[in-house]
């Protein structure tokens, strides 16, 4: 009997002491997450988090605004997830160089997973994994493309109630998304397949926004008539009667400055393809849990006026002679295709290309606004979207140049 008390007092014993090691670490652990500095974030909604202060679109805009009340980083919640946001170049720095290795991951967007064939593409790869780049023209027909690459754009925006509230993940299907992206993975494997087999190669990452920024350039330059016929000038004068020539764009300064700041205030994809955190980090104060979401918000550290003089006004100048602004991120502050290792691949012939329909449009032809509408009037103001266009369809009036 004497044995058996002493069990049973041994147990006590040991369950007391194990409960004391449990309390003593829960307090450690509280104590110590209360030491550390907490993020700044907008107030959240109980499910929806921070939902409501998105909306629907222009997210790149909203975020900006909420950026100059709660600093360059803060934190959203939007339903179960947790999203950092980078609006200023010193903590992209951090983000995109400095915490490369870490920053590098991708979440696994559930629109993103059948078009990148189970997240297998170069874009939403898990860094490190074995991709490659897929071809998407050849001889299929450009309009049939264009509009693949809207219906995927369009996809990616989505937010998908699986990324937000796991559980709730058949509210997808009951909402139509999960048809949408099955039939868009479906034309996207007809296209490959077509590819394929006429052994084409071209390029699926940049014409789209290799078109965008041909776009937004011309928009600008014919909004300030003056820096036109600047650009213009010298590119008539560099140009000869061969016509316009790949190794001549070095000698078109003008033009490659007035590309790259059409291209800061007006990035191909103004909130770079989110990253993820592949382990527990700290930036600047703060701990940065792992598989935090990470928003590289790549409009606002382009018109961020703690650097850029006169941000919001497009000044080719800024770019001339000024060797530390490349596509790749050399310079932080200058980010149209992120920047790090998961930077755009195709930067130097999205950005060759760009340069070259630019120079071509500008040799040939005279630039003008239809009858009716004028400089004062005419608006460059972007659309809705993941990579937003003009709201409104740019129409201009060509003229020969007279020999």
């Amino acid at each position: 009997m004497a044995s058996v008390q002493l069990d049973s007092s041994l147990v006590y014993v040991i369950l007391f002491v194990l409960s004391s090691i449990l309390i003593v670490r829960s307090l450690r652990s509280s104590r110590k997450d209360g030491l550390r500095p907490h993020l700044p974030s907008p107030p959240a909604l109980p499910v929806l988090g921070n939902l409501h202060q998105l909306g629907r679109g222009h997210h790149h805009r909203k975020l900006q605004a909420l950026a100059r009340q709660y600093g360059p980083l803060f934190l959203l919640r939007l339903g179960s997830m947790r999203a950092l946001v980078v609006s200023s170049a010193a903590m992209a720095e951090e983000v995109l160089k400095t915490q490369d290795h870490i920053f590098c991951g991708r979440p696994q967007q559930y629109t993103a997973r059948a078009i990148s064939y189970d997240f297998r593409d170069i874009g939403f790869s898990s860094y490190g994994d074995r991709c490659q780049c897929k071809s998407m023209l050849g001889g299929t027909d450009p309009g049939t493309v264009c509009e693949m690459l809207d219906e995927v754009t369009v996809l990616l925006e989505t937010i998908a109630v699986s990324d937000l509230f796991p559980q709730f993940g058949w509210v997808d299907w009951l909402t139509g998304l999960d048809s949408r992206i099955e039939t868009t993975a479906r034309k996207l494997d007809a296209i490959f397949e077509r590819v394929l087999q006429e052994h084409e190669k071209s390029s699926e990452n940049g014409i789209d926004t290799t078109s965008k920024a041909i776009l937004w350039a011309m928009a600008e330059l014919v909004k300030n008539p003056n820096e036109m016929e600047k650009v213009q000038a010298q590119v008539r004068q560099v140009v000869g009667a061969q016509g316009v020539l790949e190794q001549q764009l070095g000698k078109m300064s003008r033009l490659q400055a007035a590309m790259k700041e059409a291209m800061r205030l007006h990035p191909p994809v103004p909130l770079v393809i989110p990253h993820e955190v592949i382990r527990d980090t700290k930036l600047h104060v703060y701990h940065i849990p792992a598989q935090t979401r990470v928003i590289v918000n790549a409009w606002a550290i382009g018109r961020d006026s703690e650097s850029w003089e006169n941000a919001e006004e497009f000044l080719r100048e800024r770019f001339m002679h000024n060797n530390i602004f490349d596509y790749s991120g050399k310079d932080i502050r200058f980010i149209p295709f992120s920047a790090g290792r998961r930077g755009c691949p195709g930067i130097a012939f999205a950005t060759r290309l760009a340069e070259l329909a630019l120079a071509n449009l500008l040799y040939h032809f005279n630039w003008e606004l239809p009858e009716g509408q004028d400089i004062e009037s005419f608006e460059v103001v972007e659309s809705n979207g993941l990579s937003p266009s003009l709201k409104s369809d740019l129409i201009l009036v060509p003229k020969l140049m007279q020999a």
